[in-house]
């Protein structure tokens, strides 16, 4: 039996009409090409627009449901990652238990970050062979912790500059946590690369990596489809998936699992290319 589904956008026709030719269905628009996400502090690439964190399997509907019950979600450095999940190898249950009981989130990912150190002390110990190990061990995750430190503020600071000034330009919050992805190829001759998101949630992002950055869902707090993507596939590869728009529901917001594997159903098989459905 097919519980409850969140209910489709309503409108006068001539308001749908209007609003349709107001979208905006080129790759100028950043709901049908997100940004690259930021990289890591020793990743020389610029990028701008986006965090993505390091999530397991499962994790995200964790988040969703968090955020739509109005709890705040903590980011923290990788650096400051508990010793049990990484000890643990990152392991699905393990990650999704902590942040059941923690609701923290972590960035760039803390294995990786804990490889950082690991080839920082290896450099240290090769210049320094008389020193000893444990204490060029702590000198390493210090200049790690440094780097990891300053690059999320730095991040979190243009996220929310950007955030303010197109507050202040349209008098709406433009922040927001991303749900699910889908990335395919264009048809040719371009064959650009979509990359978009399949909901959106307002949020607020405050604090300073020496103590913690919250998250938290803003008003009104409700979880929205994104449109923009779901006039993409129908009228580009002639492709329409009802589940996007009216997902099932669960306790605190969309049933996050059913609607990934809906979606994935939905374009398997379809005149669409490289697509790929992703937490």
């Amino acid at each position: 039996e097919e519980g409850e589904r969140l209910k489709s956008f309503e409108a006068p026709g001539r308001v749908l009409t209007w609003m349709d030719t107001l979208l905006d269905l080129t790759f100028r628009n950043r709901l049908l090409r997100m940004p690259v996400p930021e990289p890591a502090p020793w990743d020389k690439k610029k990028r701008a627009g986006m965090l993505t964190f390091d999530l397991v399997p499962r994790q995200l509907a964790s988040v969703e449901d968090r955020l739509m019950s109005g709890v705040p979600v903590t980011l923290l450095p990788g650096d400051a990652a508990p010793p049990r999940l990484l000890d643990a190898g990152w392991a699905e249950d393990e990650v999704n238990a902590f942040f059941e009981e923690t609701g923290q989130l972590f960035w760039p990912a803390p294995l990786e970050v804990d490889d950082v150190v690991t080839g920082v002390r290896k450099d240290l110990e090769e210049k320094h062979p008389e020193e000893n190990p444990f204490r060029l061990g702590g000198m390493a995750q210090e200049i790690v912790a440094d780097l990891v430190g300053k690059a999320l503020d730095k991040r979190i600071k243009s996220l929310r500059n950007s955030a303010r000034d197109l507050e202040a330009q349209t008098g709406s919050n433009h922040l927001f946590a991303t749900i699910g992805t889908v990335t395919w190829k264009e048809p040719a001759p371009g064959n650009q690369i979509g990359r978009a998101p399949l909901f959106l949630i307002p949020v607020r992002v405050s604090g300073k990596a020496a103590d913690s950055i919250v998250i938290e869902p803003d008003e009104p707090l409700e979880i929205t489809p994104n449109f923009c993507l779901a006039e993409k596939l129908r009228r580009t590869f002639e492709i329409s998936i009802p589940e996007l728009e009216t997902p099932l529901l669960d306790e605190a917001g969309i049933d996050v699992n059913s609607l990934l594997s809906e979606v994935r159903t939905a374009l398997s098989g379809r005149n669409i290319t490289d697509a790929v459905v992703t937490e």
